[in-house]
């Protein structure tokens, strides 16, 4: 399985450490506190080339992630809380 970590603090770091044990390639890596954030998450060559996508950023960050993820057609795994106040938002953009 070929992952994106969507956030590179202590979580997304061991998620990617620990990703080959489990058979997963980490395919590519976007951290929010890029100035591209949004940019890197809309490149077209994550279409088609990662199974999914696994989100540790912050709350603010959640939805502009998971729309330029979901228009891609990218599985989203959301390891981010304190975005539950956006929950119905997002159940429409993923559907």
């Amino acid at each position: 399985m070929r992952i994106m970590l969507v956030g590179y603090g202590k979580m997304g770091r061991l998620v990617g450490e620990l990703a080959p044990g489990y058979s997963c390639e980490v395919a590519g890596v976007v951290d929010p506190l890029s100035k591209a954030h949004t940019a890197a998450l809309d490149d077209p060559r994550w279409k088609g080339s990662v199974d999914v996508a696994i989100d540790f950023t912050t709350p603010d960050a959640v939805v502009p992630n998971v729309t330029a993820l979901a228009a891609q057609g990218i599985n989203i795994v959301l390891g981010t809380t304190g975005w539950g106040a956006h929950e119905a938002e997002l159940r429409q953009v993923v559907a």
